[in-house]
């Protein structure tokens, strides 16, 4: 078992020396630095092939970004709020021999639709008109004409 671990020893030690000797007998060769980049050129070229850079100052410019995002945000639905039609509630009440003309009426003299002939035309082809409830009905101003005789009927 010595014989071979020695002959193991001496292969390792004659493959050190030959490395060692190519190494320090061969020339380095010189590096053209005028091809080289610069680190902002490396950068560039890393951004521009679709990586992400993290600096230092990341964080701060990440937490701006948010803020400002917030803000715009928030800028936006204060417009949308002040464009929107705000939501008014009626208490609608429904006396027993009201037609559908009366209700209708009743319904565009609360500003809750626009025009009476749509509710009594669904009514009518829905054949809603005769399940109109008596009663106080608590309607809004955003409601459909759908939503609405679901609300004043029973089928």
């Amino acid at each position: 078992m010595k014989p071979i671990i020695r002959s193991f020893a001496i292969g390792l030690l004659t493959a050190t020396l030959i490395i060692g000797v190519f190494f320090y007998l061969t020339e380095e060769k010189s590096v053209d630095k005028s091809n080289l980049l610069s680190e902002e050129d490396m950068l560039d070229n890393l951004e521009d092939s679709g990586y992400f850079i993290y600096s230092e100052d990341m964080e701060q410019k990440l937490t701006e970004h948010v803020n400002k995002a917030k803000n715009e945000a928030t800028e936006e639905n204060d417009n949308e709020e002040n464009h929107a039609p705000k939501l008014v509630y009626y208490n609608i009440s429904i006396d027993r021999g009201m037609s559908v003309s009366d209700v209708a009426s009743k319904l565009v003299e609360k500003e809750v639709i626009s025009n009476e002939n749509r509710l009594i035309e669904y009514l009518e082809n829905e054949e809603l008109s005769h399940h109109i409830q008596i009663g106080s009905f608590e309607i809004h101003n955003q409601m459909s004409i759908e939503e609405i005789t679901n609300a004043i009927t029973n089928p």
